[in-house]
């Protein structure tokens, strides 16, 4: 395209420089320019040149000595004229036509529009075309990647308790030996804790799937935020009694426009997670705040930490954080997508502080919403 560019434009040198997402410029071909010219082009390629092309394109600019086209093409002072033309599809710039030329006396008018109009149309759209092929390509990998990340963490997350459930239930049905009370009721007790654990995964899963297709279902009523913290940090500590929970609650109790359900969701969620990824009997703080337009949460733990190129994506589906205490840890990755978005169904926002080894905390503020009380 660019060779038909330059015998069309009757150009001696010429590149196409191709828009990138981040809005910068980058060299997608070059013919008949040194190495030099290429190198003294790409500084220019963010700043000047875009703003030449935005003002004054489809035109020819006659370029006096130590201007543009004499530095860009070869420093030499031979040539004097360049033609620039945006690379335009619905108003999206994909990239620019750069085209050098020695002399004038076929100076681009008018008349030669339709000639550029056709070359820079069937440019764009092979710009546009190879751009969304990239996109498909990258979103085709991302999807086979997250497929098998999702076949790896089910399979596991279900093969674990299902032969644990398998091994008890076959021990327990053995007609050779007596059982002692004590070990009936333990694995009886077992059983139906990895039998929960099957449930919350089938539950996170289903649940996913609903946020992916339909987004998140929330209905808010009015709420004690102090009653809600303290009921379900009660049902924690009779689930975990091993770990220290310590809520801390300050200023009046605050009344917010929440689901209810949903936000002990979020708290349960999250405790279970300090707990998860933190040694054993250390301690979680909680703590609520309110002010007039928003109340505050946190949970804070002593655990292993999360590195901060690692911070954003924690809340993507089953993602985990790569270090050998959170691949110790059972978990597929799900719970923090979902947490997040509960967050901002309600229009709240969720994000974390966290040093490794130092351990987390994870800040959740939402709007007190209509209704206010």
């Amino acid at each position: 395209m660019l060779d038909r560019a330059l015998t069309s434009l009757e150009g001696e040198s010429g590149l196409l420089a191709v828009r990138e997402k981040s809005g910068s410029y980058s060299i997608g071909a070059s013919k008949n320019l040194s190495d030099g010219a290429i190198g003294r082009v790409q500084p220019l390629l963010d700043d000047i040149i875009p703003q030449i092309a935005q003002s004054q394109a489809f035109d020819v600019l006659s370029e006096l000595a130590g201007q543009p086209a004499e530095r860009l093409a070869n420093g030499g002072g031979r040539m004097h004229y360049m033609v620039l033309a945006p690379l335009e599809i619905e108003r999206e710039m994909l990239g620019l036509l750069i085209v050098f030329r020695a002399h004038a006396q076929s100076v681009f008018g008018d008349q030669h529009r339709p000639l550029l109009d056709a070359l820079t149309s069937e440019m764009a759209s092979s710009l546009h075309s190879k751009r969304l092929l990239n996109e498909l390509l990258t979103e085709r990998e991302r999807s086979e990647q997250l497929r098998s990340t999702f076949v790896s963490i089910v399979t596991h997350e279900l093969q674990t308790p299902l032969s644990i459930i398998k091994g008890y239930a076959s021990t327990l049905a053995r007609r050779d030996v007596e059982w002692q009370p004590d070990f009936v009721s333990d694995s009886l007790q077992i059983i139906e804790e990895e039998a929960d654990r099957l449930s919350r995964l089938v539950s996170d899963l289903l649940e996913v799937s609903q946020i992916e297709t339909h987004g998140i279902r929330v209905e808010p009523v009015q709420v004690d935020l102090r009653s809600l913290f303290e009921h379900a940090v009660a049902r924690l500590r009779a689930a975990h009694p091993q770990t220290p929970l310590n809520l801390g609650i300050e200023g009046e109790p605050a009344m917010i426009n929440v689901d209810p359900d949903r936000l002990e969701q979020v708290l349960i969620n999250l405790v279970d997670n300090a707990i998860k990824y933190s040694p054993r009997g250390s301690p979680v703080n909680i703590s609520l705040s309110s002010a007039p337009e928003e109340i505050h949460f946190s949970v804070s733990d002593r655990g292993v930490g999360i590195p901060e190129n690692q911070r954003e994506r924690i809340f993507d589906r089953f993602y985990r954080v790569d270090n050998s205490a959170a691949r110790k840890a059972k978990g597929t990755g799900l719970g923090l997508f979902i947490v997040r978005a509960i967050v901002e169904a309600h229009g709240g926002r969720i994000w974390v502080d966290s040093a490794p080894g130092q351990g987390s905390t994870f800040h959740v503020v939402l709007p007190r919403g209509r209704g206010e009380i």
